[in-house]
């Protein structure tokens, strides 16, 4: 099962302004590119985000799961990474791998 994973830190409680560019393009494989869009339908996908904030803002999720509806994924979840100070950027690697995993094992 393919699963894609889309990674963004939390700016402005909502994804970085390039993935939503590549979120408007995705609009596009329903009505120009109607045949790659369509491919996939089925597929899954979730989320990892990094922010300085405790607790990821409920409105980041929103878009995610309305994408996913619109283009026929099956939305996995999110993962979410705080970072509170510098001193918390020396496990990040750890809790991003650890991230993966986890979403793979739900992807499977």
């Amino acid at each position: 099962m393919i699963h894609i994973v889309f990674a963004s830190p939390v700016y402005w409680y909502s994804m970085s302004g390039q993935l939503k560019v590549f979120f408007d393009r995705l609009s596009d494989l329903l009505t120009i590119e109607k045949e790659l869009g369509r491919k996939l339908k089925g597929k899954q996908c979730s989320i990892i985000a990094t922010g300085f904030d405790k607790e990821l803002p409920t409105c980041f999720v929103t878009p995610f799961e309305m994408t996913a509806t619109y283009l026929h994924l099956e939305f996995k979840g999110f993962t979410y990474l705080s970072v509170q100070s510098e001193a918390d950027l020396g496990g990040i690697n750890r809790n991003i791998q650890h991230a993966i995993q986890n979403l793979t094992l739900q992807a499977n």
